[in-house]
């Protein structure tokens, strides 16, 4: 199931580019909904509202073995490999530092080793060292 969306922005009002605003990649994140609710975290929090949920809670979720998590991400633009890779990883890394994680934490890393060109699908490639939009 859908459990949020997101897009990425390249261009601020603080640097001068404001009036670029291009969206670089979007995401999405779904969980599986099944397993969320039988999950112990999910029978832990079963009603309560998000405005009541503690940080706790998502450092739990981003730890938890038994719900299953995808992140699936598409860029809006063909970039090149590398940009790519350093911008998701520079966003990662900062979120699960915000949610209490470890910002080297191996499960991570590993996830990260996916957007290293020789670990990309040939699918998702256009030409050498760029993503397909």
């Amino acid at each position: 199931e859908l459990a949020a969306t997101g897009s990425r922005t390249w261009g601020s009002w603080w640097d001068g580019r404001g009036l670029l605003n291009l969206r670089i990649y979007d995401f999405a994140l779904y969980v599986d909904g099944a397993k969320a609710k039988q999950s112990r975290l999910g029978r832990r929090y079963h009603n309560r509202p998000p405005s009541k949920l503690q940080k706790d809670y998502y450092e739990s979720l981003r730890s938890s073995k038994d719900i299953g998590m995808s992140l699936v991400v598409r860029t809006n633009y063909a970039l090149p490999i590398g940009i790519m890779a350093r911008e998701y990883e520079r966003i990662l890394r900062k979120r699960i530092a915000v949610v209490g994680g470890n910002s080297n934490d191996p499960h991570l890393n590993k996830m990260l080793e996916y957007f290293k060109e020789p670990n990309l699908p040939q699918h998702v490639k256009w030409g050498r060292n760029t993503v397909r939009k």
